[in-house]
Parts: C-alpha cells; structure tokens; sequence
C-alpha cells in the first residue's frame, strides 16, 4: 500500500514518543551519573598513572583528573578506590543493577535500541530502494539524521507534545 507523507507521519507517532522518552531517559542519566563522577574527582585527588607519563618520554608529573572522561588514565589504585566509591553510589539508587552496570550505559543502549525500532519501521513505511538500518547505521550522522527527520514529521502533526 502506498502512503502519503501524512500517513506515514502518523504511523510514525508511537515509535517517536518511544525513542523520545528512551532519548530523555538517557540524558538524565547520563547527567546524574556524571554530576556524581565530578563530585567523586573533586573530592580525591585522583592522579593520572605514570604509564601515561611514559608515553611522552616520562615528562611532567602525574595531573589531577578532573574530567570523568579521564579516569581511564588512573593508576591502578586509584581506579580501584573510584570504582568502589562508584559502585557504591550505584547500589544506593536501589535500581537492582548486577554490579558494574552503568544506568547511564544502560539508559543509552535502550535510546539506541528505541532508535534503530524507529528507523527499522520508518524504513518499512517509506520503502525506498537503499533506505534502510543497514545503509543508515553505516555513518552515524546519517543514522541521526534520519531519525530526527521521522522525529520532526511525526511532531508536525501535533500528537506528540
């Protein structure tokens, strides 16, 4: 059956609210728990490993790490004080996660799972030659792209608020 722009905007609604309500989840997950991780970096002085010094020929000294996108960079003992202290933190959500998993993470892989179901059925409604998850997923930029275009046609119609 061929559809009509409108049609397919529709059709797209409910898998829209989904992956928005999965994308918010994410970010307020993502933004607790990195709240969390620069209140933990400023609290200890949690130092770069001299492995990493050693890589620029052993010059400087090990650097605070202030960033939590740098605790890669820990040594040893202290990445094992900070993932205790983390996992700590996790316990105390009461979310009932298996130790070391994320909810930021996994907040995440829903959003991605909610999105690659939006465009699974968007590419279904659409139904053009080449436009599908495979060819999207190939750049993620694309696979962006063309979820926030089933996203903007399904709130043009006004169920979405």
């Amino acid at each position: 059956m061929k559809r009509n722009a409108k049609q397919i905007a529709m059709a797209l609604v409910p898998h829209v609210r989904a992956y928005l309500v999965t994308k918010v989840h994410a970010q307020v997950w993502r933004e607790k728990m990195d709240t969390w991780a620069r209140a933990e970096l400023a609290k200890f002085e949690y130092k770069t490993a001299a492995r990493w010094l050693e890589g620029r020929g052993g010059v400087g000294l090990p650097a605070r790490i202030t960033d939590p996108k740098d605790t890669y960079l820990m040594d040893e003992d202290d990445y094992q004080l900070y993932r205790e202290e983390w996992q700590y933190f996790v316990d105390g959500l009461n979310l009932g996660l298996e130790p070391d998993i994320c909810p930021a993470l996994m907040a995440e892989e829903m959003e991605r799972q909610a999105g690659n179901r939006l465009l699974e059925y968007g590419c279904q409604l659409i139904n053009l030659p080449g436009f599908n998850l495979e060819s999207l997923n190939i750049r993620l930029e694309w696979r962006q792209e063309a979820i926030d275009l089933m996203c903007g046609m399904a709130c043009k119609t006004g169920k979405i608020k």
